[in-house]
């Protein structure tokens, strides 16, 4: 019995001290904004498409897009956050959230930026945040460049962010 609670022990001491494994992050920006998006709460990048409008709503909600069947409601989180509205060019993309968070939506971004890793950054502390969808989380590149992070799941529970209607 004694054995069996060390080689326990050891493997509990094991697990705590493995590297705790990090959820790869889709580099986007925003404006000229560098943001670091979830992979876990993406489902799918698509070249913009034809968006349809809707009347009377927010400016920065584009519209609704078609993707097999299903609709997906737009939205230009640039002019969301308060910035000039996003032109759509070559390089621009769409990201539709994960079903799991439970919406239909899509985020107009200005260009991708890659797949990174956030061993890649260093954390910054000590800083303001404007919109709860910004998850509290600044990173600096090897290169000094500012990196926020977009946290999905509480972008769709801002109240201004739901509420799409003038």
């Amino acid at each position: 019995m004694r054995e069996y609670q060390l080689a326990l022990t050891e493997r509990i001491n094991s697990a705590t001290n493995a590297p705790v494994p990090t959820i790869p992050m889709l580099g986007v920006s925003i404006g000229e904004d560098r943001w670091l998006v979830p992979m876990n709460s993406i489902s799918e990048v698509l070249l913009v498409p034809k968006i349809t409008p809707a009347p009377y709503t927010q400016r920065w909600f584009l519209g609704v897009i078609n993707v097999r069947g299903n609709l997906y409601g737009i939205s230009d989180i640039a002019a969301y956050f308060g910035n000039p509205p996003t032109p759509i060019t070559a390089k621009s993309r769409i990201l539709l959230f994960s079903p799991r968070l439970g919406v239909n939506s899509g985020l107009l971004v200005s260009n991708l930026l890659g797949i990174r890793n956030l061993n890649e950054f260093k954390q910054l502390e000590g800083h303001d945040v404007a919109h709860r969808a910004i998850k509290a989380r600044q990173f600096e590149d090897k290169q000094d460049r500012l990196w926020l992070e977009l946290n999905l799941r509480a972008l769709i529970h801002e109240q201004s962010f739901i509420c799409i209607g003038r």
